[in-house]
């Protein structure tokens, strides 16, 4: 886990999200990334990452089971 708080520096900076990709040897492309704030969710996106935009309304659940994630 990365905790921008931890970081110092604040989404959507990409520089975390580099942080993660690194940190953890991860694929943009093979990372799933869900935020409920769109700005994170648009900065993860044109990094290259799946993403949610996660809403009140959702059922993630649902949504990762038609992902085939669950």
């Amino acid at each position: 886990m990365v905790v921008s708080g931890d970081e110092k520096i604040v989404k959507p900076d990409p520089k975390l999200y580099y942080i993660l990709l690194d940190r953890f040897n991860l694929n943009p492309d093979e990372t799933l990334f869900i935020d409920d704030n769109a700005h994170n969710i648009d900065t993860a996106g044109l990094l290259g990452f799946q993403t949610i935009h996660f809403t009140p309304d959702m059922d993630l659940e649902e949504v990762l089971a038609e992902m085939g994630i669950l």
